[in-house]
Formats: C-alpha cells, structure tokens, sequence
C-alpha cells in the first residue's frame, strides 16, 4: 500500500492541491493529477482497497454477498484472499454491490490483475455506460439482453462473456456484431459537427453525426444521433427515408434562412449550418426505420456499435470547443463549460484572501440568459470540470456544500453585500471572454459588456480608495473613463457615468496631493450644461451627476476664493442646483457646503439673504448630524462663528452669544477625538473665545466673561482680557 500525498486523510486530497487545480490546471493536467492521486490514494493490492470501499460505502461483506447475487461463502473467500478467480464478472458483481463509482471499478479490476473495462469492447462499454448513470444490476442486465450480450456472469451455469475489441474505428472499415448477428456493415460515409442554436450562452450548441453504412447486399443505411439542449435521440434510416428527410431539411432550413436574412442572406447570414444538422429536431415524425431516446436503449440495435462511434466523434467535436475555455489563467480566474441536460457556461473565483474561509464563487449563465450566483464552502467548478466520477476519486464521495449565498440576481442587503464587487467583476470576466472567443455566434451586446466592465472599475477603484490604494484607485477610474469615451461619454446613455467617475479620479487625485486633479474638476465644470439639459429630460438618472457638477462650481470657488466676480458666479450656479431640487436628497454635505460660501460672499450685498443662507447652512447641519463628520467638523463651527459674527456685528444682537456658544461647544468636543488637529484647534477655540468675550465685556457679564476665561485656559488657550 502505498502512502496518501502529504497533508491528506483517508484518501482525500489536500486543499492546497484544490487551489492548485482551481487556479492553474489545464484538463490534461488536472487528469494526470487524478492518475497519480488513485494510485497514491488507494491500496494497491485488492483485499486492502475492497475493504476500504467496503468502509466507504458502508456496506457489509452480507450486502455485497446478496446485491452481487454471488454465494456468501464464496465472497467472503474473495474479499479475504482465500480464493482466486479468473472470472472478471465475480469482480464487477462485487463493484456493483458496493456501488462503486468507475475510477474505484477500474481500480479494483487492475489489483485483481483483471482487464479494465474499455470503451473499444462494446459489453464493457454498456457496462461502462450502467456504472456511469448508477443503474442497478438488473438494470445492466436488460441492456446486455437487448444487445445480444451475455448477462453479468455470477454462477458457474451463465454463459461466460468473451472480451473484444469489436467498437468500429476511423481507420477500421468494417465491425462484426456479437455472436449470432447476421450483418456485417461496411462504413462509407460520416458526418459529425456541432452548431450554435442562438441561446445566450457560448456553449448552446447542437451537434449531431451520422454514419452511412452498406451491408452485403448493398443496402443503406443511415445511423444518426443528436444531441440538442434538451433531448438525444438515436436514429435508423433507409437510404430512401434519409434521403426524404434530407429534402424536408433542406426546404425548411432555406425557408428559415429566408425569412431571418432576406433573400439575399443565405445561409451564412442567418447563421444555418451549411449540412442537414438535425432533421430528427425539425420533424420528429420523419419516417426511420429504428428510434431510441438514449444510447442506453439503443444497446438493443444491431447499429448500436456505429451509435456508440458516432458518441465518441461528437465528444472529440465537443471538446473542440470546449478547449478554447480550458486555460483562462490570463483573466485572472478559471471559467469553464458544462453539457448536462442543456449547455451552461460557469466561472468561479477562490478567496486568496483569506484562504482559510475556504470561499468559492460562481456564477453558472444558462442557454436562456439566466445566470445563477453563489458563494459556496465547497468548489463547485470543480464537480462541472472534473464530472462526478473524477471529482470523487480525488476529494472522496460528494457532499452538499454549505450554500450561504444563493440567487439570480446580484441583490444583496446587510452582511451580504460585501460580495457583490465579487460577482460583478466574474460576470464581466465571463461576458468578456464569452465575447472575445466567440464573436458573431452568441447574442451579448458589446456595449453591455463594456457598461458592465466600467461598472467593476468603478467598484475596484472604489475599494482600492477604501483600502488607502490611491494610485490603484486612479488608474481604475482612468480606465472606466477610457471605456466610457470608446462609448461616447458626452452620449445621454454614459453622461451621468462619465460626470461621477471624472469626480471621484479628480477626489482620488487630490487626496494625492496630484496637480493634475485641478483638470478633472475644470473638465466636470465644463459639461455643466450638458448635465442640466438632461437632467431637465431625465432627473432621476443625472441627480448624482449634479451633485458632482455642484461639488466641482464649490471646489472652482474655493480654489480662486470669494473676490473673482468668476468664484461668485460659480457658487451661485451651486446653489442653483441644489435650489432647483437637481441633486440627490441624501447629498447634506455639497448642500451645507454651497451655502456657507453664498451666506459668506452675500454679506455685504444683502443682508437678509446672507441670513436666510446662514441660517439654511445650520439648519442642515443640525438635522444631518454634520458635526460628526470629520470632512465638514471644522466648516460647522466656523458657520456657527460667522453667523454669530453677522448677528453681533451687523444687527447688534446678543443672540449672537448662542451661536459663539455653540461653535465653543463643537470646538472643545474635538479637543481628544483627532478629527482636527491641535494647532487649528487651538486657534479656532481662541479667535470664538475672544469674539464671545468682547461680547461679554460690552453687555457687562463679567461673572460669564471669567467663567469662560478660566474653561478656555483649562484647555491650554489664553484669552485676551
């Protein structure tokens, strides 16, 4: 017995060596892996690797004695070693009764020193098939019947099978049937390929093949298959119904291609195949001389060797294109294709993260544009890739994964919400691959594709900014920002995109420190125009693009402070349109800002209208908790001051001490939080604590005016007396 790979159990193959699969294999790499790992995993020698299946599948040597059909005794014998035997169908009775999978099957064939089952016998290759779809024994048994096979031997008085190589070949002209068929049929013609059906996804594909025989006589015939998205069928013709078929095909796909690319389309235009694909699809009441609806019941015709060959020409056919999706290292993640039931075309991505929460998602897109999203414990590309019998052999029997993400749509609320950059950025992974590889043959709308890709540069940059990445977070935006002008940004359709994107790269920008923002806030102020004219057409959808239009007008005045007729001008066209209801509601903090700056700069020119502004600017702070926030800490105390200063100054009110008060207040409260740093805070706390001390002095509260004295020197600040 040979050792398990380091760091697995019983058989199980090591995470990293998940990883290393998920990430990295090729097919042809990953069933290499799966070679080594049967012969690391298994015992090499039959009683030990039985009695482990045994363990497994928890089963008794009583079951297998009874399912198996063979005698107690003699079973126990075999299972112990105590007897040989040089019938292989003992062997399969066993693997049967256990329910062993076809790797272990193979497995325990090859320590006894048996034959493995190959697909070129055509019993083994019926028996292959009953293991595969987990068919009991006597289900086995009634394919090997119709086929003309001996039943699985499990007494001495059952005819014994004769193993042979029997399975038609390309470089083979001619098969014989098993003893007692009358024909030997000569191959003279063959035809297999697959054609895209106009689904969704990229692997909605149809595939069909057929295979022209003559017999001794000079008889034709013709033995198709078909495997469409949601039915196979198997099919005998004559030479005259197959060639009455053909003609029905051929009226019915010129018909079609007429009437979906004009006359002038032809075949190529309307994307029909350029051979009859699939008469068995169009006329399912076509005359044919035999019909079976899986390859399992097609054991019974005497075709059935030519049906099993057409079934390995089309997987090489299949594989074709699924080969063109086997190694996606370049994207960053792996994606892949199933055929099961209907074509489906999957991704997922690992937490590399944190590897440790053992995180996979994925994102299955079925034939009819449907996708599906989860996030799971356990791979699940995995399982689509390797199919049920490989994923088994290297992970051990399958469980259910723990599912705690589970929809169709990328909605998430709460704790789940931290996932959907995840599933965004793997279905723009997914469409673009799709897109690039498969142009012309699937219906994906390139400018969809680019909007969706924009959308996850916008959330990566987003991200990169909230982890302190500001250079990653830029070069995110630049790119959404290229995508959106290959788009046509100034269009009504990426308009309001371009605005917010060109604001958060001209943030990002500044944070840095980064001349080059000063750009990005003059290039958002010059499509001012444009965004009001949609957002006169469309308000909902540009409210966001005119906050960031404001925010640009109050960055432009700011920069080139209230004296330029140009600042003042631009703070009015803020004001306007927050006025004008233009903007998000939610947007507290541009609306604060605007109006500090026109109750500011209206001073001198009106008096009321610099109050009403004032006292608009306070109102927003007070109800939206502005205080709190460090970006607009310093801006609500000097409102508070300014206010207070306008009241004293220019009314002689002593309401005036109020707000001197309340900026105090504010002031002190961020004496141990950090949000201002001590050197502005001391100054603020000083120029507030002498304004409201002059006042002090003038009304005669001298009892206040030490008071405040004595609070303001506690905290290190010295008032003028």
């Amino acid at each position: 017995m040979t050792q398990n790979r380091p760091g697995s159990s019983n058989g199980q193959m090591d995470r990293r060596y998940i990883h290393h699969l998920l990430k990295y294999g090729r097919q042809e790499e990953i069933r290499q892996m799966v070679s080594q790992h049967i012969r690391e995993a298994y015992p090499d020698s039959f009683v030990p690797f039985m009695d482990q299946m045994i363990r497994e599948h928890r089963v008794s040597r009583k079951d297998v004695a009874v399912r198996s059909g063979l005698s107690q005794d003699y079973v126990y014998k075999l299972l112990r070693g105590d007897k040989r035997t040089e019938e292989r169908d003992y062997i399969l009775a066993m693997c049967f009764a256990i329910g062993m999978n076809l790797p272990q099957t193979q497995h325990a064939l090859s320590s006894y020193g048996m034959p493995p089952l190959s697909e070129r016998d055509l019993r083994s290759h019926i028996i292959i098939l009953a293991i595969r779809d987990g068919c009991s024994m006597s289900r086995l048994d009634a394919m090997l019947e119709n086929a003309g096979f001996p039943l699985l031997r499990t007494r001495p008085d059952m005819p014994r099978a004769i193993i042979t190589d029997t399975v038609p070949t390309e470089e083979s002209a001619a098969v014989r049937e098993p003893a007692g068929a009358r024909r030997v049929f000569e191959e003279i013609d063959s035809f297999v390929d697959g054609q895209h059906n106009g689904g969704n996804a990229p692997f909605d594909y149809d595939y069909t093949g057929w295979i022209k025989l003559q017999d001794p006589e000079g008889q034709v015939y013709y033995a198709e298959a078909v495997y469409m998205t949601d039915f196979t069928g198997f099919s005998v013709y004559t030479e005259a119904q197959w060639e009455e078929a053909e003609k029905r095909w051929k009226a019915f796909s010129e018909n079609r291609a007429e009437g979906e690319g004009g006359k002038t389309g032809g075949r190529e235009q309307s994307g029909l195949p350029s051979e009859p694909l699939c008469p068995l699809a169009a006329f399912p009441d076509a005359d044919r001389l035999e019909f079976y609806e899986t390859l399992e019941d097609a054991a019974a015709s005497e075709f059935f060797p030519f049906f099993l060959e057409i079934d390995r020409r089309t997987d090489r056919k299949v594989q074709e294109v699924l080969q063109k999706l086997d190694d996606t290292r370049a994207f960053g993640t792996r994606i892949g294709a199933g055929w099961h039931v209907q074509a489906r075309i999957y991704v997922e991505a690992f937490n590399t993260n944190q590897p440790e929460l053992r995180e996979y998602y994925q994102i299955m897109e079925y034939r009819d544009g449907t996708c599906r999203y989860t996030a799971t414990h356990e791979s699940c590309f995995m399982q689509m890739e390797l199919g049920q019998e490989l994923y088994e052999a290297i992970f051990g029997p399958k469980c259910e994964p723990e599912f705690f993400i589970d929809t169709d749509r990328i909605e998430f609320c709460g704790w789940q919400q931290q996932y959907r950059f995840v599933f965004n950025y793997l279905k723009a992974k997914l469409d673009e691959y799709a897109l690039a590889n498969f142009p012309g043959m699937i219906h994906l709308d390139p400018a969809a594709v680019s909007r969706e890709r924009v959308t996850v540069l916008i959330e990566s940059g987003v991200l990169s900014n909230r982890s302190g990445q500001a250079d990653a977070a830029s070069d995110a935006f630049r790119q959404a920002l290229s995508v959106l002008e290959s788009l046509g940004a100034s269009s009504r359709d990426h308009l309001a995109v371009y605005v917010c994107t060109c604001y958060k790269l001209a943030c990002t920008l500044g944070g840095m420190g980064n001349p080059e923002a000063e750009a990005w806030w003059d290039r958002i102020c010059a499509l001012k125009e444009k965004v009001k004219e949609a957002s006169d057409a469309h308000p909902e959808d540009f409210r966001s693009a005119s906050g960031c239009v404001a925010d640009a007008l109050i960055h432009r005045f700011q920069k080139t402070g209230p004296a330029g007729k140009a600042a003042r001008q631009s703070i009015q066209e803020a004001v306007q349109l927050i006025e004008q209801d233009r903007i998000e509601e939610d947007d507290w903090v541009t609306k604060f800002t605007a109006y500090c700056h026109r109750s500011f700069i209206t001073e001198d020119e009106n008096l009321e209208a610099s109050l009403r502004d004032y006292r608009k600017s306070l109102a927003i702070a007070r109800d939206h908790h502005l205080d709190q926030n460090p970006r607009c800490a310093r801006s609500v105390a000097v409102q508070y001051n300014n206010y207070a200063w306008v009241l004293w100054n220019r009314l002689g009110s002593e309401e005036s001490i109020l707000y001197y008060g309340r900026a105090l207040d504010l002031l002190e409260s961020y004496m141990s939080s950090g949000v201002l740093d001590r050197e502005t805070l001391d100054q603020e706390l000083k120029r507030v604590g002498n304004a409201l001390n002059r006042i002090y002095a003038a009304t005669g509260r001298e009892r206040e005016a030490e008071s405040l004295r004595r609070r303001l020197a506690e905290d290190g600040v010295i008032l003028e007396k």
